[in-house]
């Protein structure tokens, strides 16, 4: 008889035993945790972060993040929109590559008639988000996924940070071909998901270039300021600039650079993983190599304007 305002995963748990047994394996049971752990939050205005990062890591407490509150309709949560606030924008843009995407293409043209004649996503032509992330109706996320950041050094890590050692990366591999395997044959999707870790690859050579862009013209002392300088919030600034944490403010002109780069580098990537060619290559891969020029100019810059101090 008792009403609660808040729609806990712990609450919904007492019923829901399976769905959040396998919510508390995926990423979406730390997001509030990562949130904390990120520079960005510490930069922003306290009174303006509950409509910022707020909105959506609160994703760790909250089953309506997803089936919204009055109605928690199933057929919503499973649809595209639903992960769109979250999943979308220049440094994660999931929903735009899927959207713009031949799959996403047929969802959007044949949607209307189908979902209102079914409550199964099965019927679809298309598959949509949880048919890939979710398959079944599993709530482990993280299902499939073998590819962290770009450029971090690591394949794929685990909730709590830790590497996956080969043979779960290739045991999620072949949940995700699995899936795919539903539609595709498993000899095309397996060269598309290859091409995919290929452009990653590639991506990773990228960043790896532009970091030590950075970390030569610290040497040289010729960031300002320094990443070893002190900014706004209480943690050493090189503390985020090669890494995925990026705080806003007190950035040299290089580093706001290798934000964009890297920002650009998502978009790449992840559409690839999503089949866009248009996210893939013209507002990633593209972008990516106008990025990286614009870093190896600044670099010329203060090179020839180091070279010109000398000589006077």
């Amino acid at each position: 008889n008792r009403v609660h305002r808040k729609v806990t995963a712990g609450n919904c748990g007492k019923c829901h035993v399976k769905e959040y047994q396998e919510f508390m394996k995926s990423r979406h049971s730390i997001g509030w945790q990562r949130m904390l752990e990120c520079g960005k939050l510490m930069a922003l205005p306290k009174d303006t972060c509950s409509e910022k990062c707020e909105q959506c890591h609160n994703i760790q407490f909250k089953c309506d993040s997803c089936h919204t509150r009055h109605t928690f309709s199933t057929l919503e949560a499973k649809t595209p929109e639903a992960c769109r606030t979250c999943h979308m924008g220049s440094d994660h843009p999931h929903y735009e590559a899927y959207i713009s995407s031949k799959h996403g293409t047929i969802y959007t043209a044949s949607q209307s008639m189908i979902l209102k004649e079914s409550q199964s996503v099965q019927s679809l032509r298309s598959p949509v988000c949880v048919t890939c992330h979710m398959p079944q109706g599993i709530h482990d996320m993280s299902f499939g996924l073998t590819r962290g950041p770009a450029g971090s050094g690591l394949s794929y890590v685990d909730r709590n940070g830790a590497t996956i050692d080969d043979i779960e990366l290739a045991k999620k591999r072949e949940d995700m071909l699995s899936v795919c395997n539903t539609c595709h044959s498993l000899r095309f999707a397996k060269k598309t998901l290859t091409i995919a870790d290929d452009i990653h690859k590639n991506i990773g050579a990228v960043i790896r270039e532009a970091k030590d862009m950075i970390l030569d013209l610290e040497k040289e002392k010729q960031l300002f300021p320094s990443l070893g300088e002190m900014t706004k919030i209480p943690l050493a600034s090189h503390a985020f600039v090669l890494g995925n944490l990026h705080v806003y403010t007190g950035k040299s002109r290089m580093e706001r650079l290798f934000i964009t780069l890297t920002k650009s580098a998502a978009v790449t990537w992840k559409g690839a993983y999503h089949e866009n060619p248009g996210y893939t290559h013209l507002y990633g891969w593209a972008k990516l190599q106008e990025d990286l020029s614009d870093m190896r100019e600044e670099v010329k810059k203060r090179a020839f304007k180091k070279a010109t101090e000398s000589l006077k």
